[in-house]
Order: structure tokens, then sequence, then C-alpha cells
């Protein structure tokens, strides 16, 4: 952000600094719900195809419980992070 505002304050119209700053907060917070609602939908996929979680192992054959805790692996998200790093340019003429 605070690089962001240092390009701001090569803007002389205050509108337009006002726009530029307005717009990049409000495409960060876009791009930010959008990873956010993907980790949240990796989670639930994750939950949903480990549904034996924490339940105790069965046989496959005769269905009968083996007294061992069944646990999945922790879960790899993978987010492209790269956008949130940018700095929008200065609007021309200003």
């Amino acid at each position: 952000m605070s690089k962001v505002i240092a390009q701001a304050t090569k803007i002389k119209d205050n509108n337009t600094r006002a726009n530029y700053i307005t717009s990049y907060c409000n495409d960060m917070q876009t791009k930010a719900f959008k990873d956010g609602k993907q980790l949240l939908n990796d989670v639930i996929w994750e939950q949903n195809y480990n549904s034996n979680t924490f339940k105790i192992e069965r046989d496959l054959g005769t269905h009968q419980m083996m007294g061992e805790k069944v646990t999945i692996d922790p879960i790899e998200v993978k987010l492209n992070e790269s956008g949130y790093g940018k700095v929008p340019e200065v609007p021309s003429g200003n």
C-alpha cells in the first residue's frame, strides 16, 4: 500500500488521486475475496472427500473396526499471490 500511496502523490488532481487509490483498494478486495472463496471451496472439497477423518479405520472386506484412527495429510492450497504486489500505473496526464 505504501507504494500505491507514493504513486498517488504524483497525481495532481484530487479526484483522480482518490479514484486511483479507490480502484486499487477495490481490485485488491476483489482478488482477496476470490482467493478466500477458492480457499473455502478447497477446504470443503477436502473435508467431503476425506469424510472418514478422525473416524476409526475399518477393514474394507469385513467392515470391522481396526482400532486405528484415520487422519488425512495437511491440505496444500495453491493461490496466485502475485497480483497483490502490483502497483497500478499513474493515469496519464497527471
